[in-house]
């Protein structure tokens, strides 16, 4: 299920963990990163590869088209 798609200078990656580092219930075992570009660092993680690849998605359009939050 492993997703890659590459924006500018921006990669968005998603991928099954394989364990939670969250230890949290439900487990959260699939992660969507954002490495390179003014989004770097973002991340979310869900529980089911279904939520993992609409979020991949998501966070893929976002990319293109929103500015990242003041820090």
């Amino acid at each position: 299920m492993p997703k890659l798609y590459i924006v500018g200078d921006a990669k968005v990656s998603t991928s099954f963990s394989g364990f939670d580092l969250t230890f949290g219930d439900p487990p959260l075992l699939f992660e969507t990163m954002v490495l390179g570009g003014p989004h770097h660092g973002r991340m979310q993680r869900y529980s089911t590869s279904e939520q993992a690849s609409f979020g991949h998605d998501r966070t893929v359009v976002e990319v293109m088209t929103t500015s990242p939050p003041d820090e």
